[in-house]
């Protein structure tokens, strides 16, 4: 996936930035879907949608921000969330000096917006929000995550919350393609660009599986020999 991006950002003039917009826009996207209970069944092998029976009324969304580009994901999802009117809450344990340059303009939006940003989850209920945006680690996980990261997987799981994992669930180490210990436990998961290595296997950990468009064309796919995947809107 990095060389395809690389080789996207080459051959057809699209910057990072530009793929991180249209990565948040489908986080977004997929997370209204969720919490309006009309999402249809992505590719995984088991549905874990939240009934419509049991959805909750308040549309709390907590955001769970990593420092490198997949938090840049979800921080933009969260600023078209609260635009919408969605209750957002986003909690990240890194200081601001550790995001990547791309992530850390997002970050500065959140902060200088009336979003309310933590870095500690001991003020924070989690099993009081409706959903939980998994964004703390993308494909460049190995091996057992370490504190406090592990910590925090920990509590994600036992709050027993919906949860959207952004590409991968946090704790999934793709090079290997298995989940490491913790992993999050995702009810739905959203891959960007193409399906990661091992995802398919692991159905306890992904939960529904769909695909989110980060503005590669079709075209870019058609030169690496790629299959197009079927994008949620």
């Amino acid at each position: 996936m990095q060389a395809f991006e690389q080789f996207v950002c080459d051959r057809f003039n699209i910057t990072v930035n530009e793929m991180m917009q249209q990565a948040g826009g489908s986080v977004a996207a997929l997370a209204r879907s969720i919490l309006n209970g009309d999402e249809d069944e992505g590719a995984g092998s088991r549905s874990l949608r939240v009934s419509r029976d049991e959805k909750r009324k308040n549309n709390r969304i907590l955001i769970i921000c990593g420092k490198g580009n997949n938090g840049g994901d979800v921080l933009v999802a969260t600023q078209l969330l609260h635009r919408e009117g969605f209750d957002v809450t986003v909690f990240s344990p890194y200081s601001v000096i550790e995001f990547t340059s791309t992530a850390v303009r997002e970050l500065d939006k959140v902060v200088h917006s009336p979003i309310p940003i933590f870095d500690s989850l001991k003020c924070l209920d989690l099993s009081s929000f409706d959903l939980i945006i998994d964004g703390l680690f993308g494909f460049s996980l190995k091996g057992d995550p370490r504190p406090p990261a592990n910590e925090i997987i920990e509590q994600i799981i036992y709050s027993r919350v919906p949860v959207l994992a952004v590409d991968v669930p946090s704790g999934f180490d793709v090079t290997v393609g298995k989940p490491q210990n913790p992993t999050v436990r995702a009810t739905h998961t959203l891959v960007l660009g193409m399906l990661k290595n091992g995802l398919h296997y692991h159905p306890e950990v992904i939960g529904n599986l769909f695909f989110g468009d980060i503005g590669i064309p079709k075209e870019a796919y058609v030169a690496k020999g790629y299959p197009y995947p079927q994008f949620v809107n």
